[in-house]
């Protein structure tokens, strides 16, 4: 898939831009809230991402998400992001309610809400 264009509503929102697979093209995120929001990339242990291998890279006052040589997705009008609190690296489904993941690159392992 990919090629959305994504926004989220008031308050915290999750942007998962990888769902078990890389996305034939980059979804793009048009509200992106610094401190607020999330990425969230769903199986990507098996998919080889973590914070060592996804890459930010500021172009034009946006971010583009990278890994091996795939744009996952552009974050429009914000630069400054820290892979640490503004990504989620989830690995599987505990329910269908809830997934266990690890929170940048910190490594902290928690659950969150669906």
């Amino acid at each position: 898939g990919g090629g959305y264009i994504i926004s989220g509503g008031a308050g915290a929102d999750q942007f998962w831009i990888v769902s078990g697979e890389i996305p034939e093209s980059a979804n793009t995120i048009v509200d992106f809230e610094v401190d607020n929001d999330v990425i969230g990339l769903l199986g990507s242990a098996g998919l080889g991402i973590d914070s060592n291998t996804l890459e930010l890279t500021e172009m034009d006052g946006n971010t583009k998400v990278a890994f091996d040589g795939n744009t996952l997705a552009m974050i429009n009008g914000v630069t400054g992001l820290d892979i640490s609190e503004s990504v989620v690296f989830a690995w599987y489904l505990i329910d269908n309610s809830f997934i266990s993941c690890l929170i940048g690159k910190n490594s902290l392992n928690r659950s969150i809400k669906l």
